[in-house]
């Protein structure tokens, strides 16, 4: 659960190579968006259909078609609330019926849309899932520390060392 908040919200840190006292950390989708696109946006009313081409709009001028909109629940109604004749559902192979909705923005690219109750109310986020993706560092993708080198308490804990790579960052909105 966290790793996946991780990857849409976590900052990098301010000493890349990481010491004893600064860990170091990912910079999650959120954090390249702010620092490469300038393309943020946490809406407090509906999320709308013009919204969604507004910033598509600005990350097609740059070549790039996005294909996958995350968003939180909060925001699964302004969804179905969008045109069907731009909106279409796809069939599940996982389950009877149709699951995943898909936007047709003006630029001609479907958006896959993806609900996760991880992402903030009001926030969602669009991107090229081509050009995003989790690489664990090394051999340490997950392992565990046991409670004699942890001084909090716990018996163990999961840990990871983990890598957000995002080509073209000025193309996540």
């Amino acid at each position: 659960v966290n790793l996946s908040r991780a990857f849409l919200y976590s900052e990098k840190s301010s000493d890349a190579d990481g010491s004893d006292t600064v860990y170091r950390t990912l910079g999650g989708i959120r954090y390249w968006s702010r620092d490469n696109s300038g393309v943020t946006n946490s809406t407090a009313s509906a999320l709308s259909y013009a919204i969604l081409n507004a910033d598509n709009t600005t990350v097609a001028t740059t070549g790039t078609f996005l294909d996958t909109l995350v968003i939180g629940p909060d925001l699964v109604g302004s969804v179905a609330a969008i045109d069907n004749s731009v909106r279409r559902l796809r069939e599940s192979d996982t389950q009877v019926g149709y699951t995943v909705q898909e936007i047709l923005l003006n630029q001609g690219n479907l958006v896959k849309v993806v609900v996760d109750s991880r992402v903030s109310t009001g926030d969602y986020f669009m991107f090229d899932s081509q050009k995003i993706r989790a690489i664990p560092l090394g051999s340490r993708g997950m392992f565990v520390k046991q409670a004699p080198e942890l001084k909090d308490a716990k018996r163990a804990r999961v840990l990871g060392e983990w890598t957000l790579e995002v080509r073209h960052p000025s193309t996540v909105v």
